[in-house]
C-alpha cells in the first residue's frame, strides 16, 4: 500500500506568482508541478520565458541530463498574431511556445510555455520519479 501525501506553496519569480504542488510518498518528495499564467501581452510572455530561463540552468545544476530536444522560445512577433480555434478539439486550443524535457536515471521532467484558448499564456513544469 502506497502512502501518498501532497502540499502546495507559492513563490514569486520574475514578477510571476508560481504555484507549486508537491507530492510525497512515504515521507520522500517524489513529484513537483509548477504552474503560472499570464494575460496575452508581451510583458507577460517575457516574464514566463524568464521563469523558464531560470528552470533550465537549475536542472543542469542538479545534474539532470541536458535536454535532447529543446525548443527555443517562439519570438513574440510570431506569437502575437496567433489565433486558436474554437473547435473544442484539444489540439486546436493549445500552442506550445517553448518545450524542454529531461531524464536522468529515474527522474523525468518537462517544461512547457504555451498559449491556451482563450488566449491565456501558461507555464507548466512537471517533475517526478518513476515511482510517482
Amino acid at each position: 500500500m502506497k502512502h501518498f501525501a501532497g502540499d502546495h506553496i507559492d513563490e514569486t519569480i520574475a514578477g510571476k506568482n508560481l504555484f507549486y504542488q508537491l507530492g510525497f510518498l512515504k515521507g520522500e518528495m517524489v513529484s513537483v508541478q509548477i504552474n503560472t499564467t499570464s494575460d496575452f501581452f508581451e510583458t507577460g510572455y517575457a516574464a514566463l520565458i524568464a521563469v523558464s530561463d531560470q528552470i533550465i540552468p537549475a536542472n543542469e545544476e542538479r545534474y539532470l541530463k541536458p535536454p535532447e530536444a529543446d525548443s527555443p522560445p517562439m519570438p513574440w512577433r510570431e506569437l502575437k498574431d496567433q489565433r486558436l480555434a474554437e473547435s473544442g478539439l484539444p489540439n486546436d486550443r493549445y500552442l506550445i511556445c517553448r518545450s524542454t524535457s529531461w531524464r536522468q536515471d529515474n527522474v523525468h521532467s518537462h517544461l512547457n510555455v504555451a498559449l491556451e484558448w482563450p488566449h491565456v499564456l501558461r507555464l507548466e513544469y512537471r517533475e517526478g520519479t518513476d515511482g510517482s
